[in-house]
């Protein structure tokens, strides 16, 4: 995280003692540490394993601090605002009391709004038969209508998990495969054999709860070729594509773990948004090529207008979470759908110590199907920050190119045909000429 809003990264933990504290990064290499400030003399011990974030919660562009911690036997996580060139406690989501299990919290925005969402894996049982998922929005908690009914599938307990030296909390990872504009999930599942496979969670629209969106499990597991139990699995751009593919961490028989690589064959000619930001720390008096390195914190929405006339929205932060196996993409893509309309705006912000002095830019116009690098050097001055754009040609721009220079050619052809009759027809009527000419010559 970025606790101080210099561009360098800092940590956040408890200390032995029980005390809450961040370790600030200085450029010379070295940690000092600060405790973080609350209202209360004593805070409540952060839960464990720990599910922190660094994330813009309350749509300010400033990235706040998400707890969870314990607090008389309930889990709950504490919602740190960004104020005041610090952290203030704002909130406390107490976790549903039907929640045995607790997974990994994950922050996304899977309705399409101008706000993250906190979605949350639990069971309701201890043997993780009553698998559920969480998601809270709009001040309240849904428990949206997953079902995990076929073939027993479940998720996985740490304690049950078939390598004992990796048995990460449950954990969905967030990531838009199929580009529609609402991010999906994916989440390790075992069924009664002890079977671990990974699954993908499509996001799909469904009035529940009060709540617009849900997901639905594909079925059969897109990776059940695999004869080896499933681990970890994360969503990445292999191909620098746009186009999210899968990173799989298999556990095999003969105790050998192996990472897999699932390309995302998908053919529907849909848009998207890559953005990354990086440090930005200098610009052209770096011994390499100024780009810096991903950071945690950064705020990122666009605005476009889709096909029917209606506004699509999206909201991320950037690396909002760093342990227990988060695997987070280290940039953020935007599913557009099949709209090939330019975005309207882009803004991007990063962490500040005042709304007096917020660090937020907006740019116009982007083409769809773009990679940006957000370089924000001068932080304290956005207007000098500088953007790498990289444009992905999609099929259908291949296919409306080649359709442009077919019909540039026939144009082509039909001008230059038309061309050499008119000058056959000149030389023709020259000729004409030239014989009556001598004709009353004569």
């Amino acid at each position: 995280m970025d606790s101080n809003a210099d561009m360098i990264a800092d940590l956040f933990g408890e200390s032995l003692d029980g005390k809450r504290k961040f370790w600030i990064g200085s450029k010379d290499k070295n940690f000092t540490t600060q405790l973080i400030k609350g209202e209360d003399p004593v805070l409540p011990p952060l839960r464990k394993p720990q599910s922190s974030a660094f994330v813009d919660v309350n749509s300010d562009f400033c990235s706040d601090l998400s707890v969870m911690s314990v607090k008389d036997g309930r889990t709950q996580i504490e919602q740190w605002f960004c104020e005041d060139g610090g952290f203030v406690l704002n909130r406390t989501l107490i976790v549903p009391e039907s929640a045995l299990v607790i997974g990994q919290a994950t922050f996304v925005n899977i309705d399409g709004d101008n706000f993250i969402d906190v979605v949350l894996p639990v069971c309701e049982d201890q043997h993780c038969a009553k698998s559920k998922i969480y998601v809270f929005s709009k001040d309240m908690w849904h428990k949206l209508p997953v079902t995990f009914g076929k073939g027993n599938w479940r998720f996985v307990e740490p304690s049950q998990s078939i390598n004992k030296m990796i048995a990460p909390p449950i954990t969905l990872r967030a990531g838009d495969y199929n580009l529609d504009g609402y991010p999906d999930l994916l989440a390790i599942l075992s069924n009664q054999n002890h079977t671990q496979q990974a699954f993908l969670l499509k996001n799909i629209p469904f009035n529940s709860d009060n709540y617009t969106r849900s997901f639905e499990i594909i079925w059969p597991a897109t990776f059940t070729h695999l004869t080896d139990s499933a681990l970890l699995t994360a969503f990445f751009d292999v191909d620098e594509n746009g186009i999210l593919d899968v990173l799989l961490t298999s556990h095999s028989k003969d105790d050998r773990t192996r990472i897999h690589v699932f390309k995302n064959k998908f053919l529907e000619d849909a848009y998207f948004l890559k953005v990354m930001v990086v440090s930005g720390l200098c610009e052209t008096n770096c011994n390499v090529e100024p780009y810096g390195v991903n950071q945690p914190g950064p705020v990122i929405r666009f605005k476009t207008t889709q096909s029917t006339g209606e506004i699509q929205l999206g909201y991320a932060s950037q690396l909002t979470q760093s342990a227990h196996y988060s695997l987070q993409l280290p940039f953020t893509v935007f599913g557009l759908g099949q709209t090939p309309n330019y975005i309207d705006t882009l803004e991007v912000g990063i962490p500040y110590s005042t709304k007096e002095n917020s660090k937020i830019r907006e740019w116009t116009s982007i083409i769809p199907n773009s990679q940006l690098i957000i370089i924000p050097y001068l932080s304290l001055d956005p207007y000098s920050w500088k953007n790498r754009l990289f444009v992905t040609p999609s099929r259908l721009v291949l296919l409306t190119g080649a359709s442009l220079l077919g019909t540039c050619a026939v144009i082509a052809a039909v001008v230059g045909i038309l061309h050499w009759r008119e000058r056959a027809e000149d030389k023709r009527e020259k000729l004409q000429e030239a014989h009556k000419f001598h004709f009353d010559a004569m």
